[in-house]
């Protein structure tokens, strides 16, 4: 499982704020889904540019969380002018393979009987 998105949640939040912004992320990560930036990189990574002039430091207000069983091999911002052109917000992209081993086939739930 992957998700991914413009979360609007980031530990980077001032008080009193913060503990709330951490607790979403901490929840997310208590399903088994890992934070795939967080693994690739130190700290904070830029994902938002804000329009305050007193913010400081790269922003990250977008997330990628993605399931044990996918190996990670890559996650990054696009860091590029054509695409902060288009939002304050810019892309992030993550590749994966699938791990090894054997897969769990879920049973196809039975249909619905018809409605009468």
């Amino acid at each position: 499982m992957v998700l991914g998105g413009d979360l609007n949640v980031s530990p980077q939040i001032r008080w009193p704020d913060t503990d709330a912004h951490r607790a979403v992320i901490e929840r997310i990560k208590a399903f088994g889904l890992r934070d795939c930036l967080g693994a690739t990189h130190q700290g904070f990574v830029q994902t938002y540019r804000s329009r305050n002039p007193r913010a400081r430091g790269p922003w990250q207000g977008d997330w990628v969380f993605a399931s044990e069983r996918l190996n990670l091999l890559s996650c990054d911002p696009v860091d590029a002018d054509q695409a902060w052109a288009l939002s304050d917000h810019c892309p992030v992209v993550a590749e994966f393979e699938f791990a090894a081993g054997p897969v769990r086939r879920r049973r196809a739930r039975p249909e619905h009987p018809p409605v009468r």
